[in-house]
Order: structure tokens, then sequence, then C-alpha cells
């Protein structure tokens, strides 16, 4: 095996690769990277950890036909240290694959030991048929940033460890759930007929689709029996999905709301903020007094006082004083790109939904804290 090619290229599959490879195992095979030439003019990588696999097609000039696995780690660290654009890849006997640059003034080249291809596992190709949908790649990035954050850390419901991506009724939509708050976007879908999903797909697969999308182009879904396929530009993403039934969100989600107001986005943003500094230890309680057109943002500690600061709100109703977790708070309003944000409430204890001020494309729900004395 013989080729070579942009060193860009490969930074980005082992950017791409190092969750996958990276994961505990007792197969050192699968900290390896399978390199496959592909004609004369591309190279397939792969990664595998069985639960998710990556295959990546990149350009390269190929001398000789062949294959052999490499390990992801040292082999990313020396290309990164190589100082040409391109780089030429050469297997020798014994495994020993030659790793040069191809800059003339600096004859920088590494060797290291490789191991065949047949000790690698099967990673399975793109479906030809069955389940696919195509959409824009850029708002499917925007749909899971918008929802990732509110998966469960660790939860003994398993299903809540992911995120449910349904494609029913003209309509796509990811929700994410751990028992304290909730998220949930939704768009039309692309086309008519488009197939009907419902997966739960895992935490660290999301994140990783995260890192990869960065421009613009369309991305294809497939669903095979309990593993999802994630197709855009050289790249293919496959893992198992959650197997469960996911929690019915709907009944996190109330019917109507006696009580809402308008405030400004960033300056609610700070008034957390400061609360932030003295709210009382793990608790991180902060409390909420709407009264008139004012919010009242504030916290306190035994140990080292208090904090508050009013914000002028659009605020017709009863006095509420609301027990808010400021940190899952906080992790909401990260994802408000408006000016303003709208809250709609019943109660003091009842769900609160949040969302950007005259949207309706994804919401939020946050379950307030209990007060001392309520």
């Amino acid at each position: 095996m013989k080729f070579t090619c942009q060193k860009e290229d490969l930074l980005r599959v082992f950017s791409a690769g190092k969750s996958i490879t990276g994961s505990k195992t007792n197969f050192s095979i699968l900290s390896n990277l399978l390199f496959e030439t592909k004609g004369e003019d591309a190279v397939t990588i792969k990664a595998s950890n069985v639960d998710t696999t990556l295959e990546a097609l990149i350009p390269a000039k190929v001398a000789e036909a062949g294959s052999i696995t490499i390990v992801q780690d040292k082999l990313a660290k020396i290309v990164g240290q190589l100082p040409t654009a391109e780089v030429l890849f050469e297997l020798d006997k014994g495994n020993a694959v030659k790793v040069r640059s191809l800059d003339k003034k600096r004859d920088a080249k590494a060797v290291i030991i490789g191991a065949p291809k047949a000790d690698f596992p099967d990673i399975p190709d793109f479906p030809a048929g069955g389940k696919t949908l195509t959409v824009d790649m850029l708002y499917f990035r925007k749909m899971i940033q918008k929802t990732l954050f509110a998966v469960a850390e660790s939860s003994a419901n398993y299903t809540l460890n992911g995120v449910l991506f349904e494609s029913a009724g003209g309509l796509m939509k990811m929700v994410a759930i751990d028992g304290r708050r909730l998220a949930i976007i939704q768009a039309p879908l692309p086309g008519k007929d488009e197939p009907e999903f419902s997966l739960i797909i895992p935490r660290g697969v999301l994140q990783q689709l995260l890192d990869m999308i960065h421009g613009e182009g369309p991305l294809t879904v497939a669903a095979t029996e309990n593993r999802v396929h994630f197709r855009m530009e050289r790249f293919t993403l496959s893992s198992n999905v959650l197997t469960g039934k996911f929690p019915n969100y709907s009944m996190f989600i109330p019917a109507q709301h006696q009580h809402g107001f308008v405030v400004n986005t960033a300056e609610l943003r700070g008034a957390i903020g400061l609360a932030a500094v003295l709210a009382e230890g793990d608790s991180q309680k902060m409390l909420w007094n709407l009264s008139g057109n004012a919010l009242n943002v504030s916290a306190q500690n035994t140990d080292y006082g208090k904090s508050e600061e009013t914000l002028f709100v659009q605020y017709k109703g009863e006095d509420q004083s609301i027990g808010i977790n400021y940190k899952l708070m906080n992790d909401i309003l990260k994802e408000i790109e408006t000016e303003e944000a709208e809250f709609h409430f019943n109660n003091a204890l009842s769900p609160i939904l949040i969302r950007e001020k005259d949207r309706k494309e994804y919401f939020f729900i946050i379950m307030p804290m209990r007060l001392d004395n309520a």
C-alpha cells in the first residue's frame, strides 16, 4: 500500500474518530483506524468500537493498493507534527508503515507498526434501501444543539440518556428530558410521503455529529433494526439506538397557561449570573418574585450573604414567588437567540414553558423548586 493525501483531510478524520477509538475496550484493535485504498484516487478510513462506527472517504493519489490498521492516537500526533500539507503513507514489511512529509526543505518521517485488516471488525455499509430521510445539515445541527443539553447525565431510565428523534405527520422532531426539564424542537419535513421514524439516539452520537457538522449541505438519516446511520459529505456515522419506551413527554407540557411575562434575555442572564454567586450550596436555588411589571431575582447564602436584581418585565397577573435552579435555567437561556424571551406558567409549582418571543419552533420546560414555606 502506498498513497499520498492532504494533512488537513487526515486531521479532520482523526478529530471525528477520536471519541470512537478512545473508548474503553478490551480489544486493542479498536484503538486503530483501518486504512484501505479505493481505486486510484481515494482512501477510506474506518473507526469502530462496535456500538458506533465511522467511515470517511478522502481524496488520495494511490500508487499501490492495500490496507492496514494503525493506532489512532499515535498516528494523529505524528501527522500533526509534520511540516507539510501533503503526507506519504507506505506499507513496508512486518506491517511497518512509513509516514513521511513531502516538504522539500524538511525530511520529516516516522515509522509506526500497524496490524492487518483481518483483525478489524466489519463495518456495515450505509443502507441501500429502507427508511431514509434527507434534511438540511445545518438545521439538523441546530436541532441537536437545542435539545442535547437536556439529556439526563446518567439515569436509571436508560431511554433518558438519549434524544428522541421522530418523523411523522409532516414534522420531524427532537425531544430530550431529564426529569427536571424538557427541550423540544420541530420543523416541517422536507418533502411529502417521508418515512416515519421513532428513534432514541444516544447522547454521545449526537455530540459527535454536533462536532462534525460545520458546513452546508444535505444529511441523510437511515434506520435499520436497532441502528441509525448518518451520511454527510465524505463521512458515514452509524450507531446502535437506545431500546425501550421514551416517556410520554406530552404529559409534561401544560395545555394552557394562566400567567406569562416577557423579559430581556441578556438582562435575565446577567441577573442569574449574580444570583449564582451566592446561591445556596448544592441546591443551586434562586428566588423569582413577580409583582406588577417587576421581576426580582435573588439568592441567599447563610454563610456569605444575599444578592438581588430587579428587572422590568411585561407581566399582568397575581404576585408570584417561584424557586428556580439557576444552572438549569442558565442552560436554557443559552439556547435563546432572540432579544426577549417568553415565560408561561400556571402557579409557583407548575411547569414553566420558555421560548423565544413570538417563535414557536422550539421551546423548553423547567420544573420549579419547592420553596421552604410552600
